[in-house]
């Protein structure tokens, strides 16, 4: 059995540095919210952001082997596999931000 672990109130985009000597099999990150900016147009974007570094934070905690799940709603992925399509624009473009 490997053993588990949830911690809370920890900046995704900051997994090397809060976690400076860990290695995982698998980073979870459930339903990501960037914090909204009041007034701002597009802020998908943000949500975007927030993807792609966090992808890059969990690269550099992850074994060999190891995953990254990050559970989003329903058509907000943008992949052809998502339950709801939406237009590549109105989604959080997942699948990139998991490339860069």
């Amino acid at each position: 059995a490997h053993p588990l672990r949830g911690d809370f109130g920890v900046d995704a985009r900051e997994l090397s540095r809060r976690y400076p000597s860990e290695e995982w099999d698998r980073v979870v990150f459930n339903l990501p919210q960037a914090p909204p900016e009041p007034r701002r147009r597009n802020q998908i974007q943000r949500q975007r952001a927030l993807l792609r570094d966090f992808c890059a934070a969990a690269a550099s905690v992850l074994s060999r082997d190891g995953q990254i799940w990050v559970t989003l709603l329903a058509g907000q992925g943008g992949t052809r596999l998502d339950p709801n399509q939406r237009a590549i624009g109105d989604s959080w473009q997942v699948q990139l931000a998991a490339a860069q």
